[in-house]
Formats: C-alpha cells, structure tokens, sequence
C-alpha cells in the first residue's frame, strides 16, 4: 500500500514546529537562568557593598531618587514604600508616643500613691481603722494597701486590700455604704468604687476614663427617691445656705448669702437664670421663718417671680413686691430708710452688727432682707423712668455694698441683657459674688465674669460661679418645676407645715443623752453604741461636726429644756467633744478664749 505524499509533507511540518517549539523552551529557561544568576550577582554586590560607606550613600541616594516614582506602583500591588526620611518621621513618632506612654504611667503612679495616702486618712478621719489609748496616747492601725494595680488601659487604679491584714473591728462591710465612698470621691476628687472578693480580697477603684468627673446635665432641685435632693444635702445648721450647683462626682457647692453678700447672674434668656433663682428662694423660705428673713422682689415682666406674692416673708405690705417701674424709686427709698432704722438700732444696742444685735435681743431679733431684681434692664430702659432710675439704684448699690452686710441687707441683681449701658462698672464691682449661664458672646460673659467662660456653654442650666477664691467654677444649676414653686409657696401662705426630710435620730436626741447620762461629754463610740441600729457612725460624726461651736459665727447654739449650750470640740483626743451651758459671760469670740474654755475641762 502506498504512502500518501501529501501526508508525508503534513509529518514533516508538524515534526519541525514540535523541534522549533523545544529550541524555543530551552531558550527561555536559558534566558531566566541567566536572569536568575545575575540578580544573584547584583544582590551580592550590594551586601558586600553595603560594607561601604560611599556606597552606601550612593544606594540610598538612588533609592531615594526613584521613590516617588516606584511608590504609587508597589503600593497598587499592596508593597508600602518608605523613603529614609520617612522611616526616621516614623521612628521619630513611635519613640514620642513612648516616651508620652512612660511620663502618663508616671504620673498616674504619683496620683495613685496620692490617692492611697488620702482615702487611709479619710477613712481613719471616719473611724474606720483600730483605736486603742495607751496611757495619754493613742495608737492607731490604719487599713493598708499591699497592690496598686494600673491595667494597660489606664482607665482606674485599682488598690488592694488584704483582708487577713485588716485591723481590728475592721470589715469589708464598713467600706460599702454609699456615704463612705462619696467621702472617698469627694476627697480624691475621683469617682472611687469598692468591690470585695472571697477568692482575690478587697478592692478600692478609683475611675481615671473619660466621663468619670462629667457634670450632671440635669440636676433637679428634689426629686422622689433621689439622693441628691438640695434641702437633704444642705447643712442643716446653716439656714442661710443656698445651692450653686452640683459638680463632678455629684458634689453640690453651696455657699451662705451672708458671705456674698451682693450678687451678680446674667445671661442670655432662656438658659437658666430665673430657674436658679426660683430654687435659691425657694431654699431660704423653706428654711427660714418670716420672722428671720425678708424678701424684697422687683419684677417688672410680672411672669417671673409674682408667684411669690402671697408669701408671708415680704417685707413690706406696698413695697415688697414691685411690679411697676413708676414704684421702684419710693421701694428703694424705704430700703434706703430701713437701713438707716437698722442702725439706729445697732447704735442704741452699742453692737457693730446684725448678728451681735441677734445675739443679744433673741426674743426680738432683726430679720435679714433680700432684696432681688429679676431684670434689671426693664428699669434702665423704661421710656419715662430710666436714667433717673440708674442714677438711683448705682446709689442704692454703693450704700448697700458699704452697710447693706452690717444691717442684714443684700441685694441680687439679675439681666438678661449684659451690656455696658446695663451693668455699669460701680454696680458691677460691688456685686462681689457673680453667677453667669450661657451667654450669645464673649463680651456679655466678659461684662458678668470679667473673663469669656461662659461664651458658649451649650446646657441648659449650666453656669460658670465666681466668688473670692473660686475662680470660674463649672456647675449645673438645680431645676425647679414651677409646679413645686406653687406649692410650696401655697403651703407656707395658708400656714401648713412644708414636708421636709427626717432623720432617724434628731440632733437634740444625741445632745439630749450626752446631757442626761454622760455628764454633757459627747464620745463618739459611747452614743454610736446607744444609738446603733437607728443611725449610722458616720451620721454621728456629722452631726458633731455640724454642731460645733464656730466662734466667726458665734454659733451654732442648741436649745435643751429652756437652757441654752453650745458644743466643743474635741481636745487633741485628751477629751471628745462636750456640752457647754452658755452664761452670761457671754460666748467665746476668738479661737483663744475657746482653747482656754477647752482646756478648762481637762485640768
């Protein structure tokens, strides 16, 4: 059978492309050997070049040189270039962001140490530690910590407490009332918290995150349930005290009138001025009777502060409530005649002011008079009235800024509209004491405050204080519903009893056992153990600290069967606290007279 000689030629050709096919292989692998071979070389070459300095240079210079052009590319197929300079930028920041790391650590490790030395003393100031007297001495056994632990987050330092290494009589239950730890915050100026484990001990936390000192951003003036209600965490001696704010860690700042004793609070309308002085009236007409303090109210919108019309603490039937700018000037020209009154009665009694004259006339005591302006600006900008009126109260303000403290007399001015032409520099560096919301511009808040602190506060409520020594504070004002304003002021009109909070024990209760069964000396754990289960230790320690006599005050005095004491304080522990009958020698005026009277107990 024959071969085909088309089919011979077909062979052929497909024979010399497989050939040419492997010709064509062998080449490449050659080629990518030789690739292969002098990337070798080059990589070589660079490590023994790398040896040398100019070489070096002359690398890192090429690299440099081809950088902006190679970046874009490496990075699309996910290689991050990094230039020299850049890699230093970087080193540069990760050797800062350490170092900051080291200098946070280090001051978080001062804090702590702060923190430890303040929360054993606070809690050695609350009895919380062991006691024992040797002799004239005492010794005492201070609850210690043996970890301070930082975690990596550094959001709380954690102190750890032994509990095999406790003093005597002391547990972790006495670490756990709510009134312990809000000492603790209050004293560290931190949130601190407790928690106890049967596996790991006891641990104090004090919260070091963000939003652990946040001022509250509604704060109401009392509330059901609440533990922060204004009339309960008011001293209860000091009736002359008012709410300023409450601030972080659910610290109230409260001040007494006396000390201010003018005031100053503006602020654009609607941020919480008029609500701030709703709570402050509310406070000092709930805690004084009409014997012991006045009000003196200009409202001239007649939507502000009229609900206090039926009050029995006006001042005067016609002049105690002005709604009228054609009233203001006879109002303050009474004011101005009371004052001359007053001291022509300070004169007659041969007393410099009107505490002393309270002091000896108790059965026919001087009230104080407050004298408020809610808007001030509707007298200055009356049509008919104004510029004789300004003349008039820049007057009234000076005399009062003068005398107004020593005849019981002060005066709140408040404006909405802080301008120049309003508060004028003699009424405003008279008015010591200075409250400030929110304000539209800097200059407003620089008129109030003479700095730009309250530019911009974007709460409601909130508001910048500034007295002597306190320098532009931060607070959230209490809230009072004008619901609780009605009633109160309709209870105290038709001569109903206003409810207050009650404690367990009342203060007369403990003077009255001390008096009665302990020769009138005041031991803490005497009365602690007579009273154990109706109050708590700390309440006691309050209730003393609260009661001791203050010889600036020349108060406070208590009342027991017709006789009149007041309670010193303790001696260096030689001696606690006692009662002392006041005579007719008259109280203690200075810290000398009060040590000679303390020592007199002791010999």
């Amino acid at each position: 059978m024959g071969i085909c000689h088309r089919c011979i030629c077909r062979y052929r050709v497909e024979n010399h492309r497989s050939l040419l096919n492997l010709f064509q292989f062998l080449a490449d692998q050659i080629v990518l050997i030789i690739i292969a071979m002098i990337i070798s070389i080059m990589i070589a070459s660079l490590v023994w070049a790398a040896n040398d300095k100019n070489t070096r240079a002359w690398i890192r210079m090429v690299l440099n040189r081809f950088a902006p052009v190679l970046a874009p590319r490496l990075e699309a197929k996910g290689i991050y270039w990094m230039t020299n300079s850049q890699r230093a930028h970087e080193l540069r920041g990760l050797r800062e962001n350490q170092r900051k790391e080291e200098k946070e650590i280090r001051q978080i490790r001062v804090l702590a140490k702060r923190y430890a030395r303040t929360i054993i003393e606070g809690l050695t100031q609350r009895g919380i530690a062991y006691i024992r007297k040797d002799g004239n001495k005492f010794r005492i056994r201070r609850v210690r910590f043996d970890l301070i632990v930082i975690p990596s987050d550094r959001s709380a330092v954690y102190f750890h407490i032994n509990g095999r290494r406790l003093p005597l009589n002391v547990g972790f239950e006495l670490f756990q009332p709510k009134e312990v730890l809000e000492h603790m915050s209050y004293l560290v100026n931190r949130e601190v918290m407790f928690e106890s484990q049967i596996e790991t001990g006891g641990w104090f936390i004090v919260g070091l995150g963000i939003g652990v000192r946040r001022i509250p951003t509604l704060y109401r003036w009392h509330e059901s349930g609440s533990d922060t209600n204004v009339m309960d965490m008011l001293p209860k001696t000091k009736p002359m005290h008012v709410a300023i704010g409450m601030g972080p860690n659910k610290k109230l700042y409260y001040d007494d009138i006396r000390d201010w004793p003018h005031l100053l609070i503006g602020g654009a309308t609607k941020w919480g001025k008029t609500s701030w002085i709703h709570q402050a009236l509310a406070t000092l007409v709930l805690r004084n009777d009409p014997e012991k303090l006045k009000l003196m109210l200009f409202d001239f919108k007649r939507i502000g502060l009229n609900i206090y019309k039926p009050l029995p603490h006006l001042a005067h039937p016609e002049y105690g409530f002005i709604s009228d700018v054609g009233n203001a000037e006879d109002a303050l020209t009474w004011l101005l005649n009371e004052m001359d009154h007053r001291f022509d009665l300070l004169e007659a009694e041969g007393v410099e002011d009107i505490e002393g004259y309270n002091y000896r006339r108790k059965r026919h005591r001087m009230p104080y008079i407050l004298f408020v302006i809610d808007e001030v600006s509707d007298m200055f900008m009356h049509p008919d009235y104004g510029a004789k009126l300004r003349t008039r109260l820049e007057g009234t303000v000076l005399f009062l800024a003068q005398k107004g403290r020593a005849a019981g007399i002060f005066i709140w001015i408040g404006t909405q509209t802080p301008k120049a032409e309003i508060i004028t520099t003699p009424i405003k560096y008279n008015l010591v004491a200075r409250i400030a919301v929110n304000c539209s511009n800097n200059s407003a808040s620089q008129i109030i405050l003479d700095n730009k602190l309250a530019k911009g506060l974007a709460v409601k409520g909130r508001l910048i204080y500034q007295f002597s020594g306190i320098e532009g504070i931060e607070l959230q004002a209490p809230f009072i519903e004008r619901d609780q304003v009605h009633e109160i002021v309709k209870r105290l009109s038709s001569g109903q009893q206003v409810e207050r909070a009650q404690v367990a024990v009342p203060p007369e209760k403990i003077f009255r056992y001390g008096l009665d069964n302990l020769g009138g000396a005041l031991p803490i754990k005497r009365l602690f153990g007579k009273f154990k289960g109706a109050c708590s230790r700390p309440y006691i320690i309050n209730t003393m600290q609260e009661w001791e006599f203050r010889p600036a005050d020349l108060g406070p005095i208590i009342s027991l069967d017709s006789r009149q004491f007041i309670v010193l304080p303790g001696n260096g522990g030689r001696i606690p606290r006692r009662l002392h009958p006041v005579d007719s020698d008259g109280l203690p005026t200075d810290a000398a007279q009060l040590m000679k009277l303390i020592d007199s107990y002791v010999n």
